[in-house]
């Protein structure tokens, strides 16, 4: 009897918080542009947000990124490598309405890389019609990372709406000697729940 007691109060407990419209969850696909050594790519997130208030909440995020770099050797010339990588944060997030069915909001991000690799590739290229074999080492290491996010949601209902940000991270750990792919910006848009 106990548990039947306990298992319905969590029930309860549960649509009571639904009933508030605490939480918000995003799936957003989306594109990295070019930077430095990043290349552009594909990334994706999935997004959650706890509501404290109207307008202030606790963002947490879980992000994949397809991981193209590309790095210049001189004299050889331009290599370009692919090493996925994952990305946990979590921070602030401040919004506001924006219009009957929008809210603009920021957020601001503190987190850590993982999944992370070595370099360690072989390649032949042609200088002046000269075949030489070039060896790039290097590692892209677990490490803090920091990321700011600016970006518009428009609610087609009270449950669910369409979310489209832009985001800024700086990854420590993806700099390794000239190698420096630490700053990443990206656009992403997906569907966002209410609940």
């Amino acid at each position: 009897m106990k548990k039947v007691l306990i298992a319905v109060l969590l029930v309860v407990a549960t649509l009571g918080i639904c009933a508030q419209e605490k939480w918000s969850v995003s799936v957003l696909p989306g594109y990295q542009f070019s930077t430095g050594d990043a290349d552009s790519g594909f990334v994706a997130s999935l997004d959650g947000v706890y509501y404290f208030s109207e307008n202030y909440g606790l963002h947490f995020a879980y992000m994949y990124n397809e991981g193209k770099f590309k790095y210049t050797y001189a004299p050889y010339g331009e290599f370009k490598f692919k090493r996925n990588y994952n990305l946990i944060e979590v921070g602030p997030e401040f919004k506001t309405t924006a219009g009957q069915k929008g809210e603009i909001y920021g957020q601001l991000n503190l987190g850590y890389t993982f999944g992370s690799t070595s370099i360690d590739e072989n390649y032949i290229v042609t200088v002046g019609g000269t075949p030489y074999a070039v060896h790039v080492t290097g590692e892209l290491k677990n490490d803090w990372a920091l990321g700011a996010t600016f970006g518009y949601r428009y609610f087609f209902n009270k449950q669910v709406g369409l979310a489209m940000q832009a985001t800024y991270h700086h990854m420590n750990g993806l700099k390794e000697g000239d190698f420096d792919a630490k700053n990443s910006w990206d656009a992403r848009i997906g569907v966002t729940w209410k609940f």
